[in-house]
């Protein structure tokens, strides 16, 4: 797996990684739904052998019909290699078991909580377990899945996808699962902004139902993430500002879609909310750590806020030393 090298001086070490994933490794991916596709289609290192932009829009159309010779032989040694690197102390990693209607079927994406916890359990000191809910499935089963991999697998977080079809204010649905989240004790993370995948309904998105769930749970550490990409990313800064609870993890530019917070967000985010503000890789998607990490350390922000953004303010949101 290649990767890139720069000479280059880190200002901090020990940084936590709140947005790296599992399951894309090549071996077993196609038992894995929806991972084929996700890479193929979205992937720096896949996109870059797919033809990156033509292809996040023709695998919309094909989704079945891949090339498995085109998924890069990505290991999990690739991914904790590419954190030794950039002095990356742990990464979240997420199972994830979502379904998005799309011409009359659903388009599944599943890495199963066991999978995560079967990596994690290689890197124990590396990994920390989280879990994208699958809310499409009902309340009762959702709160009986948030139950178990919390009690079970020790994941010390969950996410839920409201483009999958949901608002996240959606008080007989979702609040439950905020109030399950406050008596165990975790953090709960809320996907906003651009979900690049078939049958995705952006008006489930918006950031701005997650100002409901922020003032009516103050208790609950909310992370915004995304913070609205390519949708409503001040919106989501609002959020952050407006309520103590709320914390962003802005998307940071891909090589092959160089959209993403630049310096004038970052600046306001030094001012305003540098407490509230954390890193996530996108790791593979953006790969190694070195891209995202040297793009924002290269910027005149104060050391303190590096040191906020890339470790401190995820100890405090994840409530680990």
């Amino acid at each position: 797996m290649g990767h890139y090298m720069w000479s280059f001086t880190y200002v901090v070490n020990d940084i936590i990684d709140m947005g790296a994933s599992v399951g894309w490794e090549k071996e077993g991916i196609e038992e894995r739904p929806g991972c084929v596709w996700q890479w193929l289609a979205a992937s720096v290192e896949g996109g870059r052998g797919a033809g990156a932009q033509k292809w996040l829009m023709a695998a919309r159309r094909r989704l079945n019909d891949f090339d498995m010779t085109r998924v890069p032989d990505w290991k999990l040694e690739h991914l904790i290699e590419s954190m030794d690197q950039a002095y990356v102390r742990c990464a979240v990693v997420s199972s994830w078991e979502y379904e998005f209607p799309f011409k009359g079927k659903k388009f599944l994406i599943s890495i199963p909580p066991e999978y995560v916890k079967k990596c994690i359990d290689k890197y124990p000191d590396r990994l920390i377990g989280s879990a994208e809910i699958p809310l499409t499935k009902g309340k009762d089963y959702a709160l009986k899945y948030i139950e178990r991999v919390v009690k079970e697998f020790g994941f010390r977080r969950i996410i839920i996808t409201p483009s999958t079809g949901f608002y996240p204010n959606d008080k007989d649905l979702c609040y439950p699962i905020y109030e399950k989240c406050i008596e165990l004790g975790i953090p709960v993370g809320i996907l906003t902004g651009v979900e690049a995948v078939p049958g995705a309904r952006l008006k489930y998105s918006d950031p701005i139902y997650v100002d409901d769930v922020a003032v009516d749970f103050p208790d609950l550490k909310i992370r915004v993430a995304a913070s609205g990409w390519m949708q409503n990313s001040e919106v989501a800064f609002a959020l952050a500002y407006h309520n103590p609870n709320v914390y962003l993890t802005p998307s940071l530019p891909w090589p092959n879609l160089p959209m993403g917070w630049d310096f004038e967000k970052f600046k306001y985010a030094q001012e305003l909310i540098p407490d509230r503000i954390m890193y996530a890789s996108s790791a593979p998607f953006v790969y190694p750590h070195s891209v995202s990490i040297q793009y924002v350390e290269r910027m005149p922000l104060t050391e303190e806020f590096k040191e906020q953004f890339f470790r401190e303010n995820a100890k405090r949101y994840l409530g680990i030393k």
